[in-house]
C-alpha cells in the first residue's frame, strides 16, 4: 500500500508519492485533491500538510471525502493547518511589525501567487468537526510545534472506518 502526500507544492516527502494540482519540482503526479488519480482504497496513509486552508470552505468536505476514497479501510489521514484560533487570540497583543509580517501571512497566506492565499481558517474544534463529519474515526487534534513558517499550527489524524 502507498502513502500519498497530497497538495505537496514545492515540498516533497521522500516516504510518499507527492501529488499536486500544479506542476512543481516536488510533484511526481499531477492531480486535484478533489479528484485524485488513484484507485479506491489504494493508500494506507494520506498526508495533507498546509493544504486545506487554501480551499474555499465549501470544497473542504469534498477534499476530505476524496482522501477517504483512496484510503484503505483503517487507513490514516494526517492533516496540518495553521491554527487560526491561536492567531486570533494573540493578534491584538502583537507589535505592528509582527502583525504585518507574521500574522498577515499566516492568517491570509503569503499571496506570492494566485493559489497562495488562505480561504478558510481552522481551530481545534473546527478541524476535529471537519474530519469527524467526513467520516473519520479516532480523530486527534494537537498543536504542531514550530513549523518552518508558522509557529501556530494544528496537526490532526483520523482513521477511515475498517
Amino acid at each position: 500500500m502507498i502513502v500519498l502526500n497530497v497538495g505537496c507544492g514545492e515540498v516533497g516527502d521522500a516516504e510518499a508519492i507527492n501529488v499536486d494540482a500544479a506542476e512543481t519540482a516536488a510533484a511526481q503526479v499531477r492531480g486535484d485533491l478533489r479528484a485524485l488519480p488513484f484507485l479506491d482504497g489504494c493508500a494506507r496513509e494520506v498526508r495533507m500538510s498546509q493544504v486545506l486552508e487554501h480551499l474555499p470552505r465549501r470544497m473542504v468536505p469534498s477534499a476530505l471525502a476524496e482522501a477517504l476514497r483512496v484510503l484503505q479501510p483503517a487507513g490514516l489521514l494526517r492533516v496540518s493547518v495553521p491554527d487560526f484560533g491561536a492567531m486570533c487570540r494573540t493578534y491584538g497583543d502583537a507589535p505592528l511589525p509582527e502583525r504585518l509580517a507574521y500574522y498577515q501571512a499566516t492568517i491570509f497566506g503569503a499571496q506570492r501567487y494566485p493559489t497562495d492565499a488562505h480561504l478558510v481558517g481552522f481551530d481545534r474544534e473546527l478541524l476535529a468537526h471537519a474530519l469527524t463529519t467526513a467520516g473519520l474515526e479516532d480523530v486527534q487534534v494537537e498543536s504542531e510545534p514550530n513549523r518552518a513558517v508558522w509557529e501556530a499550527c494544528l496537526a490532526a489524524t483520523g482513521k477511515k472506518p475498517a
